[in-house]
C-alpha cells in the first residue's frame, strides 16, 4: 500500500474517532478511488456514523442536516441496514408537512420541497401526485388573486382531491365563492367612484376589491392614485403636510375622519363610567424600538418598531432585540429596512440566506430562509411589499423568550384580516362567515394608531377605561383594542429586560 494511502486513511480514521465525519469523507475519497481494501471496510464504519448522527439530527428536529447524513452514508455504503428505515422516516415526515403545506394554502412552499425531495432520491411516483395537487393548489390561489375567479373554480375543479385534502378543499371553494361575491359587489362601486373622481370613495371601494383579489391590477393602481391625491389634502396641526407616498397617506386620518370624529359622540360606555380624556397627551412623540404584542385566539409577537434590528442569543445581558435561544453570538447578525427593500446584514461566516452564505449583507425576499450558526433557521415572510413591513418565524424549533411565536418588523402599516396578503390572519366570524374588512396598526405623529373601515368602530380600553372610535384614532401604550370578535394589546417590553431567568 502506498504511504499516501495508509496516511489518508489513518487521518479519515482520526477524524471519525474526533466526530469529524465530513473531514474523514475527504480523506477517504482517494483511497477509495484507488480501490484498497482496508478504505472500504473504513467506509463502512464511516456510514454507520453518518447514520447514527443522521438519526439523532432527526430526533432533534434538523431535517437538512438528517437528509445530507443519510445521502452520505448511502453513497459511503447504500447496504447499511440502518439507512433504509431511516429514509422511510424521512420521507414520511417530508410528506406529512408538504401536505400540512398544503393544507394550509402554502402551495409554493410545498412545491419548493418537494423538488427537494426529489434531489434527495426520494421515487417520483411518490412526489409526482403531490407535485400535481400542489401546483393546481398554487394556480387555482393565483388566479383567484388577480380577480379571474372562474379560471380558478374550473382549475379546482379538475382536480382528484384525496381524502386528506377534503376538508380544506371545501373550505377554499366556499372562501372563493364569499370573496367573488364581494368581487363582484365592490367593482361596480370602485369603477363608478373612478368615474366621479371621489377618491376618498376609490380608497374605501379598492380596499374593498383588494379583500377579494390582492392582486387584481385596477384596484391597486386605483388605491395608489386615491391616497396619493388625499395625502396631498390631509390637514396637519402645524399646516398641509406636503405630499407623500400612499403608505404614509393611509396612517394619517383625513378630514373626513376627523368630520366624523367631530360630529359623533366620542364616548359609548356604560351608565357611570366617565369619559376617557384625550389619549394624544398620553401619547409619545417617540416610539420604543420594540414592544409586544399580545392578540387574543392567535398568539403573541415582538413588534419591531427601529428599522435596524439586532439579532443574538438570549444571555443574561439581552443586548440584542430580538434574543433567540439558540447556540448564536451576542450580534449574530442586524436585518436593516427602508422605503424600498428588507436586507440583513452579518460579518459572522455561518450565516446563510437559502443555503447561500452571506457577503456581509443579502437582500430578503418573501419566503427566504435564514440560518443563523448550524441549526437555527428562520422564516422571512413579506406578504405585501408595498406596506413594507414583514414578519420572522423560527422554523428550526428554537424559541423567542415569553414563548412568543413570531417577531413583526414594522414599516407603516400593520394589517389583520381573512386575505392572503394579511400580516396576520384573522379567523372567520361565529356565523362562519369570512371578513370583508380590515384592521391596521400604523405609525402617525402621535405614536401608533389603529384604523377601520367605516361604519366600522372599534374600542380601545385604557386605565379601566374605555373609547368607541369609528375610522382611525391613536392609541397609547398598554391599550387594548377589540374590534368584532377580535382583540389585541400592546404593552412595553419590560418583560423582556426582567433580569432574572424564564423558564422555556
Amino acid at each position: 500500500m502506498a504511504d499516501w494511502a495508509w496516511l489518508q486513511m489513518q487521518q479519515a480514521r482520526t477524524a471519525m474517532g474526533v466526530g469529524q465525519l465530513e473531514e474523514a469523507l475527504r480523506y477517504l475519497e482517494g483511497p477509495l478511488h484507488q480501490g484498497y481494501r482496508r478504505a472500504y471496510r473504513l467506509a463502512r464504519d464511516l456510514s454507520r456514523a453518518f447514520a447514527v448522527r443522521a438519526q439523532r439530527a432527526l430526533w432533534g428536529g434538523q431535517r437538512e442536516s438528517a437528509w445530507r447524513d443519510l445521502l452520505s452514508a448511502e453513497q459511503l455504503y447504500p447496504s447499511n441496514f440502518l439507512l433504509g428505515e431511516l429514509r422511510r422516516e424521512l420521507t414520511h415526515r417530508e410528506l406529512r408537512r408538504v401536505r400540512a403545506l398544503i393544507g394550509r394554502r402554502q402551495a409554493s412552499q410545498a412545491l419548493e420541497l418537494l423538488d427537494r425531495l426529489r434531489n434527495w432520491n426520494v421515487p417520483e411516483e411518490i412526489l409526482e401526485p403531490l407535485v400535481d395537487i400542489a401546483s393546481a393548489w398554487a394556480q387555482a390561489i393565483e388566479q383567484a388573486d388577480r380577480g379571474d375567479f372562474p379560471q380558478a373554480r374550473r382549475c379546482l375543479e379538475r382536480l382528484r382531491v384525496p381524502e386528506w385534502l377534503q376538508q380544506e378543499y371545501a373550505l377554499l371553494v366556499q372562501e372563493l365563492q364569499h370573496r367573488q361575491a364581494a368581487f363582484d359587489a365592490a367593482l361596480p362601486q370602485l369603477l363608478q367612484a373612478l368615474e366621479q373622481e371621489n377618491y376618498s370613495q376609490v380608497i374605501l371601494s379598492s380596499r374593498e376589491v383588494l379583500a377579494a383579489a390582492p392582486n387584481y391590477v385596477l384596484a391597486v393602481r386605483a388605491y395608489q392614485q386615491g391616497c396619493q391625491v388625499m395625502a396631498s389634502q390631509v390637514v396637519h396641526p402645524g399646516g398641509i403636510l406636503p405630499t407623500q407616498s400612499y403608505q404614509g397617506a393611509a396612517a394619517i386620518p383625513s378630514r373626513r375622519d376627523k368630520a366624523v370624529t367631530a360630529t359623533k359622540p366620542p364616548v359609548i360606555s356604560s351608565p357611570g363610567t366617565s369619559a376617557v380624556p384625550s389619549q394624544s397627551s398620553t401619547l409619545s412623540s417617540t416610539l420604543p424600538p420594540r414592544l409586544l404584542l399580545w392578540i387574543d385566539n392567535i398568539g403573541s409577537y415582538l413588534l419591531c418598531l427601529s428599522n435596524t434590528v439586532s439579532i443574538g442569543n438570549h444571555g443574561l445581558d439581552r443586548t440584542s432585540l430580538v434574543p433567540i435561544c439558540a447556540n448564536l453570538h451576542r450580534f449574530h447578525g442586524e436585518i436593516c429596512w427602508d422605503s424600498e427593500s428588507f436586507w440583513i446584514v452579518s460579518s459572522k461566516a455561518d450565516v446563510f440566506v437559502n443555503g447561500r452564505r452571506v457577503q456581509q449583507r443579502e437582500l430578503l425576499r418573501h419566503e427566504d430562509r435564514i440560518q443563523l450558526g448550524e441549526t437555527c433557521e428562520l422564516q422571512f415572510l413579506q406578504p405585501d411589499p408595498q406596506l413594507q413591513t414583514a414578519l420572522l418565524y423560527i422554523t428550526s424549533g428554537h424559541r423567542l423568550p415569553l414563548s412568543l411565536n413570531g417577531i413583526i418588523l414594522m414599516g407603516q402599516l400593520l394589517v389583520f384580516g381573512c386575505h392572503p396578503k394579511a400580516h396576520i390572519p384573522l379567523e372567520p366570524l361565529s356565523n362562519g362567515q369570512l371578513r370583508t374588512s380590515q384592521l391596521s396598526l400604523s405609525r402617525c405623529p402621535e405614536g401608533l394608531g389603529v384604523r377601520v373601515q367605516e361604519p366600522d368602530t372599534f374600542v380601545v380600553q385604557h386605565l379601566d377605561q374605555e373609547q368607541t372610535y369609528q375610522g382611525w384614532s391613536p392609541i397609547p401604550i398598554g391599550a387594548t383594542v377589540r374590534w368584532c370578535n377580535f382583540s389585541f394589546t400592546l404593552e412595553s417590553d419590560h418583560l423582556l429586560r426582567q433580569d432574572h431567568n424564564f423558564s422555556f
